[in-house]
């Protein structure tokens, strides 16, 4: 509720500080977050031009005296308290740094370029250290830059989502309906957290494996609504295995040495720690989701490994052979154009 909110005051302030000359109603009617009715919208945008003015943008009225809904809203520019803003060279160089650091990153990207352009930072290439180069991944095609756009929209606007999508060590992508409730970024990757009814309750979908999205109805939405005190940034701190009802039981994980370090990153906190004498780690985790906890394993390498139970390991060890299997079979595959 409150990242909602914010989104509508920060697009509310962007119109009205790029329309010098003003914005009509109607036209701040269609800013996402407002509701269709007309005492509602009124009673809400009334309470966001009080936010605003509280944090020093004054909202002013030109009224038409015969037809309410030509109004026209501005800034009054002379009675905002906020200094424009400036920027000194260091602060333009991490500017500069950042748009390099994720221009090629879907979604991302855009909102960086978007959010420098608000600022009237709009032209920081020559700006930024020119000894730090980003190695970008492939490029991303229009097909995959229209799934993230359109996952995107549905959360804005709680829309149920129709998907494809091929889980690690599955043969080919089966349907899943799913409420998106949240995207985020995490080691490069883009991941999709939301209720899968499917599978009848919360799950993560990497992104990349995503291969149709569209929407379950027809309608405009909304077709679910968020968990009550729902917070994105309180199920980053979660692990795979930690989504949905944890019915696995526990499982106890071997890190290698080099892949110790791993269990000092918060994942120590999620059970009992073992230390052993070559400098590997057991990990015993007291519940799990067993549906999760597999592909995250996998994720990891072969540096972790799972002990126990045995059910669970000799999943883990199916489907990595499932895996790679279908890295051999497509190394074998004749290139196009091939005799």
């Amino acid at each position: 509720m409150a990242e909602k909110k914010s989104s509508r005051l920060v697009e509310l302030l962007t119109l009205l500080l790029t329309r010098r000359y003003g914005v009509r109603v109607e036209e701040i009617r269609r800013l996402r977050g407002y509701p269709r009715g007309g005492e509602a919208f009124h009673r809400q945008f009334e309470r966001d031009k009080e936010l605003l003015r509280e944090m020093g943008f004054v909202v002013a009225t030109r009224e038409d005296p015969d037809d309410e809904s030509r109004n026209v809203y501005f800034l009054d520019r002379g009675r905002t308290l906020l200094r424009e803003l400036q920027f000194d060279s260091e602060e333009l160089a991490a500017l500069a740094l950042a748009r390099r650091l994720t221009a090629h990153l879907p979604l991302l990207g855009a909102s960086v370029r978007a959010g420098l352009w608000r600022a009237g930072e709009a032209e920081l290439e020559d700006r930024a250290p020119s000894d730090v180069v980003c190695a970008a991944p492939p490029v991303v095609g229009k097909r995959e830059e229209a799934r993230h756009r359109r996952i995107e929209d549905a959360i804005a606007d709680d829309r149920r989502l129709r998907i494809r999508y091929q889980a690690l060590g599955d043969a080919r992508a089966g349907a899943r309906e799913v409420d998106p409730y949240g995207l985020y970024l995490r080691g490069g990757a883009w991941y999709l957290l939301g209720y899968c009814h499917l599978r009848k309750a919360p799950r993560v979908f990497r992104v990349s494996r995503v291969s149709e999205v569209r929407f379950a109805s027809r309608g405009k939405g909304p077709d679910f609504q968020l968990p009550k005190h729902f917070d994105l940034a309180e199920h980053l701190d979660r692990y795979p295995f930690e989504m949905g009802s944890r019915t696995g039981g526990p499982v106890t994980l071997r890190f290698e040495p080099h892949e110790a370090w791993r269990v000092g990153q918060g994942l120590g906190r999620r059970g009992r720690v073992r230390r052993e004498s070559d400098g590997g780690v057991l990990l015993e985790l007291p519940e799990v989701q067993a549906e999760s906890v597999v592909p995250w394993v996998l994720n990891l390498g072969p540096g972790v490994r799972i002990v126990s139970p045995i059910g669970l390991k000799g999943e883990v060890q199916r489907i990595a052979q499932l895996v790679a299997e279908r890295h051999e079979r497509r190394a074998r595959r004749p290139a196009r154009g091939g005799k």
